[in-house]
């Protein structure tokens, strides 16, 4: 799809940007360049590429003490583990990235990373406590777009807004699903960006399918699959048609 397609590109020019800092000895330009590599794989869910090259570039960042890199190296190693479900080291790694974004004042990668950790809990089946770290993300990107709202606030918000509901509904807690999931709904339709439109929407008929509120939920399944259809999500739309 056009996302792999840009990953694949940006991999490649990560590639000629650590040789081309390797050449004129910019270490903390290396540890960039290998991050990024790293950033580029995990999106392309190459998790042994993207790990390989994130446990390449830390030390680096670490002697050139490149702090701004290195909380974002720990993120993303942290999101690797994650997806492994290696949940311990998952969250010793992200609890090591909040302890230093929050010392150099990067509250972003900070809000980040307790959502990533609200992950880990999520995927554990402590749902409670995913919730608690969700708000806690939900609150810091709160904090982070009192001056500007720029595209990158509303899509962090629309994600953690996601997640929240996953919560949520594990929970039956399936009112107050629906209305997390709505605004979620909303932040995506407000950035156009119709796959994880599509996305929500889907997740809103299951929601209604759970209830049994079948009217509603054949409306949101046919808005999701021909706002899928658009995006060329074949596998969620698949999801659509069968739900």
């Amino acid at each position: 799809g056009k996302e792999a397609t840009q990953s694949e590109r940006a991999l490649m020019l990560f590639t000629e940007a650590e040789q081309l800092a390797e050449g004129i000895s910019d270490r903390r330009g290396v540890a960039a360049a290998i991050r990024g590599a790293g950033f580029c794989q995990l999106s392309l869910s190459n998790l042994d590429a993207a790990l390989e090259l994130l446990e390449r570039a830390l030390p680096i960042a670490e002697r050139t003490n490149y702090a701004e890199c290195e909380i974002l190296i720990l993120r993303e190693i942290g999101r690797v583990y994650g997806r492994q479900s290696r949940h311990d080291l998952a969250m010793e790694t992200l609890q090591k990235c909040i302890e230093l974004a929050e010392l150099i004042g990067n509250t972003q990668v900070q809000a980040s990373a307790l959502n990533g950790i609200g992950l880990v809990f999520n995927n554990r089946g402590r749902f409670h406590e995913a919730l608690e770290y969700y708000t806690k993300s939900l609150t810091l990107f709160e904090h982070t777009g009192t001056i500007q709202r720029t595209s990158g606030w509303i899509h962090n918000r629309a994600y953690v807004l996601y997640n929240i509901h996953a919560s949520l509904k594990r929970l039956g807690r399936y009112s107050e699903a629906l209305s997390i999931l709505e605004e979620s709904n909303q932040l995506c339709h407000a950035l156009q960006d119709n796959r994880r439109e599509g996305v929500c929407q889907l997740s809103i008929g299951d929601i209604y399918t759970e209830i049994g509120d079948y009217p509603n939920a054949l409306s949101s399944l046919l808005a999701s699959a021909k706002i899928l259809e658009r995006a060329g999500d074949k596998l969620n739309l698949a999801c659509a048609y069968t739900s």
